[in-house]
């Protein structure tokens, strides 16, 4: 498939071009080598907010056990943002914070032998 950029920087792109005939790959290699580690890059931190919003959630599990049995706690970006009564409110929630995922896990409900069933990981 052909690409034609515009627009791109002339000293960026003779870096580019330097890069390529130093490592011996052309200016397509290049860029498509480029485009792979940034969409790997985006791929990390999504793994990585999930892994923040699930610790957040453990940290602050033990004080929402004995404060908010029932209601639903929502945690955005690695960070608690909010209680809601229902998951349409939890989710009301989740789009005001602007965050693509969120963690949304009911407080207090039972937990099988297994581990934890009750949480979600939402993505908008």
């Amino acid at each position: 498939m052909d690409l034609l950029v515009r627009g791109i920087d002339r000293e960026l792109h003779k870096r580019l071009k330097a890069k390529a005939a130093l490592e011996g790959i052309s200016v397509s290699r290049a860029v498509e080598n480029a485009i792979r580690a940034w969409l790997a890059m985006g791929e990390r931190s999504i793994l990585s907010e999930m892994d923040a919003n699930n610790e957040a959630y453990l940290r602050l599990k033990p004080r929402l056990l004995k404060e908010s049995k029932g209601k639903y706690a929502i945690f955005c970006s690695g960070k608690f943002s909010g209680l809601a009564n229902t998951l349409d409110e939890a989710s009301k929630v989740v789009k005001r914070s602007g965050s693509a995922r969120a963690l949304v896990t009911k407080v207090g409900e039972e937990e099988p032998a297994g581990g934890e069933w009750l949480w979600s990981s939402l993505e908008l």
